[in-house]
């Protein structure tokens, strides 16, 4: 119940009076320049953008080094130490991957390069609508005008999940919707801090250090990692009799869950969030936490509500079980690629193990003659070639979107500008043409 939304309240309608065309007429050039500028400005971006990745790729092109993860040489101290400040272009099996990502907020870690916390509010939002007749009048030079008259604007409220908060504050019927701002754990990306690629054997096991009895691997630097394109899935935590039928790591930390069949609440960690605000996880992915109202705040709902005139405003939707504006749910996207492949940049760092310091591969970005910094890592397994191609693919598609949506843009102002009469067109200044609340009456005024 606490996860539905979609539950509407109407809100009051109120009067707004007569409307000058004149000044409907330069509000609406203004939203539509601003609009226009801001399509156009995007699409340029895009182009320029475009252009800065076809210059790098053609940069890199030809000259990155094949880096075999297999070679019996790559772990040499001379050999590494030439491919120092070389751009490399590589392959990964998913037995050459390694990682993973914390939230340490909730004390999860799971495998992966990249953690996606995604935080949802419950809120009401306000729409409204404007409904005005159609008054004509006769001007000074004997032309008869059109002008919207005896307009009323109505307000509608829906309590919905959202991925952002909304201020309340501005409301028609603030006191009657009110959303709590609180936000413990916004949305956030968390990247892998020991991702690698490992070196393996031609048999395919993994090279492993005599001394630290830990694999051999090429670290991926968190800049490299930022450039990962791979598909995710969504966390869903299982219960501690599931995990090891579906592969979970040890590691992965389970929640408090209502769960009436293991016999009430599982869990064998306690992290921040389950303690401080009470999340608990409430199934599909979730991670849920109720909103706690405290006196002082209910009082102030109160006197709003009274101010406002909503205190006995009592409606239908207000019995259909939902969300509480307040409560707050979160889930976690995985990306967790099984294959990998990339262009990069090797550089050496320095890295202690068993008090002797050593020289340790880095993966990060490459930084071209035009001050661009370059990277690529990209699921799936991929040539040189194949990589670049794909990355100007990528940035060509994203500048062709923005192409279309301009001259969308410019198709539909231009219908408007031929097919809307100015008696139409006039309707309902201020308001969307067709509005689906309600049509205009006309009159005329002498």
């Amino acid at each position: 119940m606490a996860f539905r939304s979609g539950t509407y309240r109407r809100g009051r309608t109120v009067y707004t009076g007569d409307h000058d065309p004149d000044c409907s007429r330069l509000f609406w050039r203004i939203i539509v320049g601003l609009g226009f500028a801001g399509l156009t400005a995007k699409w340029l971006w895009e182009e320029y953008n475009v252009r800065n990745i076809r210059q790098a790729m053609d940069e890199i092109q030809g000259h990155t080094l094949p880096l075999d993860l297999t070679s019996p040489t790559l772990s040499s101290p001379s050999h590494v130490q030439s491919l120092e400040h070389k751009l490399v272009s590589f392959s990964a099996q998913p037995n050459q991957l390694f990682g993973t990502v914390h939230d340490p907020a909730f004390e999860l870690s799971v495998p992966g390069m990249k953690l996606q916390r995604n935080t949802e509010y419950c809120q009401w939002h306000e729409i409204s609508n404007e409904v005005c007749e159609t008054c004509s009048r006769r001007k000074n030079d004997g032309k008869t005008e059109t002008y919207s008259c005896n307009c009323q604007r109505r307000y509608h409220y829906i309590k919905r999940w959202s991925s952002y908060r909304i201020n309340s504050l501005f409301f028609n019927q603030p006191g009657a919707h009110y959303n709590p701002q609180r936000d413990p754990y916004p949305t956030e990306t968390f990247l892998s801090r020991n991702a690698k690629l490992l070196m393996t054997e031609s048999t395919g096991e993994n090279k492993v250090d005599s001394k630290t009895a830990t694999p051999i691997g090429i670290r991926l630097h968190r800049d490299l990692l930022k450039q990962v394109k791979s598909h995710s899935h969504r966390f869903k935590p299982l219960s501690p009799y599931d995990k090891e039928l579906h592969g979970f790591a040890q590691s992965i930390a389970y929640y408090g869950h209502e769960d009436t069949n293991r016999g009430g609440l599982f869990g064998s960690s306690n992290p921040a969030g389950t303690r401080v605000d009470r999340f608990v996880y409430a199934g599909d992915g979730y991670f849920f936490s109720p909103y706690e109202e405290g006196l002082s705040t209910t009082l102030l709902k109160k006197f709003a509500q009274w101010m406002e005139g909503s205190i006995l405003d009592y409606q239908l939707g207000d019995l259909w079980p939902s969300c509480t504006a307040g409560d707050i749910r979160i889930s976690y996207d995985i990306y967790a690629p099984k294959t990998l492949s990339g262009i990069a940049e090797v550089y050496l760092s320095p890295s202690e193990q068993v008090g002797v310091t050593t020289k340790e591969m880095v993966l990060s970005l490459h930084r071209t003659s035009k001050e661009l910094d370059v990277g690529i890592l990209r699921e799936g397994i991929f040539s040189e070639d194949m990589l670049i191609h794909a990355e100007i693919g990528d940035a060509e598609s994203q500048r062709l979107i923005w192409r279309l949506l301009l001259l969308f843009a410019i198709l539909l102002y231009g219908v408007y500008q031929v097919f809307c009469s100015p008696r139409s067109c006039s309707a309902v200044p201020g308001a969307i043409p067709g509005d689906i609340f309600g049509e205009g009456k006309e009159k005329s005024v002498d």
